[in-house]
């Protein structure tokens, strides 16, 4: 029976369980990830729906801008599941202890600063005489991110 719900595809192929109940294990992480999805998802929507009014029009700003906001919101929030998972929130232990809160918190503010610098250097040309001292700098921030984390 088991075979067959898997060929049919109405059984995953290998889903975790919690001691014999036969339920699914389903932590926080995993509701923060189908968020992300939904996230991705409406991204490219209006990716899509701005390709396509440029297309149509030649320009096309509102929907620009709606673009922008969504890929920052999808961007802070993937960065923020990563921040987590590494931390080892969710399935490691449930919690954070404030040490951890706190340097979640200066990566995250951090990042986000690192961020919106990295989309306003890239609206600069590349050939200006700083923007590889500024795009190495930015980089750099990354790594210490990366670095604080772990």
């Amino acid at each position: 029976l088991n075979i067959r719900n898997i060929r049919l595809g109405r059984e995953p192929i290998w889903s975790p369980r919690d001691g014999g109940q036969n339920r699914p294990v389903v932590h926080a992480i995993h509701h923060l990830m189908t968020v992300l999805l939904g996230l991705k998802v409406l991204t490219v929507f209006f990716e899509a729906a701005r390709y396509h009014y440029i297309k149509m029009n030649g320009h096309a700003e509102f929907l620009s801008a709606v673009y922008f906001t969504m890929s920052f919101i999808k961007g802070t929030f993937m960065f923020t599941v990563i921040l987590l998972i590494g931390s080892g929130w969710s399935l490691v232990k449930p919690f954070l202890n404030e040490k951890e809160k706190k340097i979640i918190w200066a990566v995250l503010v951090l990042q986000i600063i690192d961020n919106i610098a990295v989309v306003v250097l890239s609206q600069e040309t590349e050939g200006e005489r700083l923007y590889e001292d500024w795009s190495a700098v930015l980089h750099f921030v990354d790594v210490l991110c990366c670095c604080a984390v772990l």
